[in-house]
């Protein structure tokens, strides 16, 4: 019952903040505000809706790994497959955060400011990019090798 009660808290978790509440928020914003944020794509090309569509996407895939993960025991091939599939989309979110809906740019993102002249912002977060890839890296070798002592210790 205890793993039960985990695996719904956990994924609930992922729904409500990375996928009820930006949607949320984007629709609940009064109409001039909302208008405001959606010309923000006209001007700097960051595409807000897009990047709300793709946090509900990931929070749902999120939300159901974790999900799979909390119910299986730390000896299946289940529960190490959901870690690793967890920490590459969570690498893949923050990839897409820090490069403003480019994952490609690697923390490199440039913005066109179209407001009155041709002008280029550029917001370099490499640095974090490869601190979020080591973290990200260092968390996958502790699931293998909870795994593979879990399966090691595993009553027969």
């Amino acid at each position: 019952m205890r793993r039960y009660v985990k695996a719904v808290l956990s994924a609930s978790f992922y729904i409500i903040f990375l996928s009820i509440l930006p949607s949320l928020s984007l629709w609940l914003l009064p109409p001039e505000i909302k208008s405001y944020v959606l010309l923000i794509k006209d001007y700097t090309g960051i595409d807000v809706q897009f990047m709300i569509t793709v946090a509900l996407i990931v929070g749902l895939m999120l939300a159901a790994l974790s999900f799979a993960k909390n119910m299986t025991h730390e000896w299946s091939i289940m529960n190490l497959i959901a870690a690793l599939l967890s920490e590459a989309i969570g690498f893949y979110m923050s990839l897409f955060l820090l490069g403003l809906g480019n994952p490609l740019s690697m923390g490199l993102a440039k913005i066109p400011i179209n407001y009155g002249g041709g002008a280029t912002a550029a917001l370099d977060l490499r640095f974090v990019t490869l601190l979020g890839a080591v973290i990200m890296a260092v968390s996958a070798a502790k699931s293998v090798v909870n795994f593979y002592y879990a399966r090691k210790e595993r009553p027969v």
